[in-house]
């Protein structure tokens, strides 16, 4: 049951893109202007702690990003590491700089843990790693004034496999160019 959930969900996410394509002919007659390119800095998204994205946008819809994202936590012996990379296409759905985005990508993610019993040197330790593909998408809200070059979005970025979902969300902040 637990499995079919899940599933249900990745479909869902999949197909929300498309749901979210569908819009009234007013608001596809009025032209706007935007730039192409963005970089931008999100805290506690689909990287975890923070994410480095470049984001190209084909037109004013739709979008493709690609992040980066290296982290780590140490305890005395232990040290747990990540490094992602998430890869999204998203679409923005709204007008005079409010929008709902929506985007659903992969992240492949190495995750690495470092154990032993000498505290002062890495002889003696224990290390070991592993990289798996990891589902991620967003939805949420993004402000991004038609004349300005910067842009804010907030929004619910879960990270998901056919077996779980972690419920995650996140800020960000960048401009465009």
């Amino acid at each position: 049951m637990k499995k079919f959930g899940v599933f249900r969900l990745y479909v869902l996410l999949m197909l929300l893109p498309v749901f979210t394509s569908i819009e009234g002919k007013a608001q596809d007659s009025v032209s706007t202007r935007f730039r192409h390119h963005g970089l931008y800095f999100e805290l506690f998204g689909s990287g975890g702690m923070y994410t480095i994205n470049y984001e190209y946008r084909f037109n004013e819809h739709w979008s493709a990003r690609a992040g980066f994202s290296t982290w780590s936590l140490s305890l005395i012996a232990w040290k747990f590491g990540v490094t992602a990379w998430p890869l999204l296409f998203n679409r923005l759905s709204g007008q005079d700089g409010n929008y709902l985005e929506t985007g659903l990508g992969i992240m492949p993610t190495t995750l690495s843990f470092t154990s032993g019993e000498n505290i002062f040197s890495f002889e003696d330790r224990e290390k070991q790693s592993k990289t798996i593909l990891l589902g991620t998408a967003f939805i949420g809200y993004r402000m991004q004034p038609v004349e300005e070059r910067y842009f804010l979005r907030i929004g619910f970025t879960p990270l998901f496999t056919f077996e779980e979902v972690l419920p995650t969300g996140g800020i960000s902040a960048g401009f465009t160019f």
